[in-house]
């Protein structure tokens, strides 16, 4: 760490916005990039601030990291937040004069009088390359790897499960397609379908696909669960189900095969860089297709071992100190200017 220290020693005063470590975003993919992020940097030495928002609790890891506040704004009503993030975000950075400021997310501030690092989490850079002419993947957490048996049948026990089971995993909104996951379902008979995530206001809009595919007797909706208990659960699933329309990444692909389990998704978006030759990819809204593959997996103890290999050697290509070092090497170039 001292090396490394000693390697990224222009970078000190680094800030990075951290405001998505303290609402729902925390359980969310951009949360999740900044929390792996930290990590990452932590892990190499590079303790950057956060910018916080005032009145909310600070992120539970701020101190494991040893990271500190360089600064906070006021929470704002929601209808003029947007707007008035950018100024009050600007008078911050006049404030503290980090010597680069990271915006994880693609709001930034309007004419910065310091370096700054835009994270764009879509597929816009390929339209407009010459805008963004860096690439970092996300990275796939330690933590996610095949659980104990005991762990698996502790999840099961509490859920109910006593058989095979399908798995859906990430918050829910309109692009989830949660419609398509339940149809899918229907057509793979005598298996449970557990949906883990934050649905927030979609809760209702989950049960209601489920009845509608015929489904709700055999799916069991958890909401948010903690890590250990959602690394048991990828462990001990047949295989992911992941009926997403469009991602930015798509990490419970990644998370699932490094916990040995088989990942069946649609070919759409960003889903075949980061499925690579690993996960199973249908035609986009194909659910027969999908029910398919899900049945193959399941029956066919060669191919699921095969995908079960490749996937774990694939998900093991993408980590946080990974995304950490090409990061850092964005923040190079950009204070080398």
């Amino acid at each position: 760490a001292a090396a490394a220290s000693a390697e990224v020693g222009p970078l000190s005063g680094l800030l990075i916005d951290g405001r998505a470590l303290q609402d729902r975003s925390a359980v969310r993919g951009i949360g999740t990039y900044v929390r792996g992020l930290c990590e990452g940097l932590h892990g190499l030495g590079v303790h950057p601030d956060l910018l916080l928002r005032a009145g909310a609790p600070p992120p539970p890891e701020l101190a494991r990291w040893g990271l500190g506040e360089g600064a906070r704004i006021p929470v704002l009503k929601r209808r003029i937040q947007p707007v008035a993030d950018h100024l009050l975000v600007m008078r911050a950075l006049s404030r503290v004069r980090p010597s680069l400021y990271h915006a994880v997310e693609w709001a930034q501030p309007l004419r910065a009088r310091v370096p700054v690092v835009v994270t764009v989490h879509d597929l816009i850079p390929f339209l407009y390359p010459r805008l963004y002419p860096s690439v970092v993947p996300h990275g796939v957490a330690p933590d996610f790897s095949p659980a104990p048996g005991a762990e698996v049948d502790a999840v099961r026990a509490r859920l109910g499960l006593d058989g095979p089971y399908l798995l859906s995993v990430g918050t829910f909104d309109p692009r989830k397609r949660v419609e398509l996951l339940m149809r899918a379902a229907a057509r793979l008979e005598g298996l449970t379908l557990v949906v883990a995530g934050d649905q927030g206001a979609y809760a209702g809009a989950v049960r209601a696909a489920a009845a509608a595919a015929g489904v709700a007797d055999r799916t069991r909706v958890t909401g948010h669960v903690p890590l250990p208990e959602l690394v048991a659960l990828y462990s001990g699933a047949g295989c992911l189900l992941f009926t997403s329309g469009y991602e930015g990444f798509g990490l419970p692909l990644l998370e699932s095969m490094a916990c040995a389990t088989p990942a069946v998704g649609f070919r759409n978006s960003a889903l075949g860089e980061v499925g690579g030759e690993a996960a199973v990819l249908v035609d986009d809204g194909d659910v027969e297709a999908m029910a398919a593959a899900a049945r193959r997996l399941l029956d066919d103890p060669a191919e699921r071992a095969d995908r079960v290999a490749t996937g774990r050697a694939w998900a093991a290509c993408f980590t946080w100190e990974t995304t950490a070092r090409r990061t850092l090497d964005v923040y190079r170039n950009l204070t080398s200017m």
